[in-house]
């Protein structure tokens, strides 16, 4: 962008890349594996199911990220939310309260085994998995290909309306992503260094 300079010569700003995270290879179960980007999840045919988190966490603040089930062949193959540390990295994720998110193949929204809400339909391979966290409100919304925000007409993060209830998760939250042990399942997150596949509802930011 063209500025005024001194002596009336113009200087151009260099644009700047909006500060995103990626996930985290310190923080990453032994059943899968990250790519170069950080941003591809694949599982590593330990037979096993494994997760990793977002090296960024958040105590407050409203923040989106997406997921797309890049290789999704069969059902809890891949799953996508958030978590605090203290969930467990290799096996199953969102099975206690320190984790609230969805498994490819399954139709609900899981929280300690829970279903806090249910979509009524599964997310298949190739789908985009959108999810918008209020920390402070202890609220979560998401969608399957920029839908329904938790399959109610009603609900909308941008007015803070009808969100599912995640207060039982304490603690700073991350994006976690995961996958079951097998090779041919994969799934890329998206947290705000590319275009969103559905554009972030107003008011919350890159996680």
């Amino acid at each position: 962008m063209p500025i005024s300079g001194g002596g009336g010569i113009l200087q151009y700003l260099t644009p700047t890349a909006p500060t995103t995270t990626t996930l985290d290879s310190g923080a990453l179960g032994s059943g899968a594996s990250l790519d170069v980007t950080k941003l591809i999840l694949t599982g590593n045919s330990s037979g096993g199911s494994a997760s990793s988190r977002s090296v960024a966490s958040h105590a407050s603040g409203k923040y989106y990220a997406e997921a797309t089930y890049t290789a999704a062949p069969g059902s809890f193959d891949l799953g996508f939310g958030v978590a605090n540390a203290s969930e467990a990295l290799t096996g199953f994720a969102f099975l206690d309260n320190n984790g609230a998110g969805q498994y490819s193949g399954d139709t609900r929204f899981l929280l300690n085994g829970s279903a806090l809400f249910s979509w009524g339909v599964a997310p298949a391979q190739g789908d985009v998995i959108g999810i918008a966290v209020d920390i402070g409100a202890g609220k979560i919304w998401a969608r399957i290909n920029g839908g329904t925000w938790n399959n109610d007409g009603a609900a909308d993060p941008a007015t803070g309306t009808n969100g599912a209830n995640i207060a039982a998760i304490t603690g700073s939250l991350y994006a976690l992503a995961w996958c079951g042990g097998s090779t041919t399942q994969s799934i890329t997150v998206n947290f705000g260094a590319t275009s969103y596949a559905n554009a972030a509802p107003s008011g919350f930011g890159n996680w």
